[in-house]
């Protein structure tokens, strides 16, 4: 369904949806030194050469997939493109 997903810390994106073609686009929000500052720098820190995934990224990631799920099974049928 087309709108804005806020998830928890700092996760952000929005769902788009072509009317003609039914396409979908997710666009996640990159970082923001806003309001979610502190949450989105602990995640990119996780981006370090060498680095590990930090539980921050790792919950975005997996907020991510479940937003993608759920835009999947209310349509099954549309091609989803992930941006941001």
């Amino acid at each position: 369904k087309p709108g804005v997903f806020e998830g928890i810390d700092g996760f952000k994106a929005n769902v788009y949806q072509d009317l003609t073609s039914g396409q979908i686009v997710i666009s996640v929000r990159g970082t923001n030194l806003g309001d979610g500052a502190p949450y989105n720098l602990i995640a990119d820190a996780s981006f370090d050469p060498g680095g590990v995934a930090n539980q921050l990224l790792v919950s975005y990631v997996n907020q991510l997939t479940d937003l993608v799920k759920q835009v999947h099974d209310s349509v099954p049928s549309s091609a989803i493109t992930l941006t941001g």
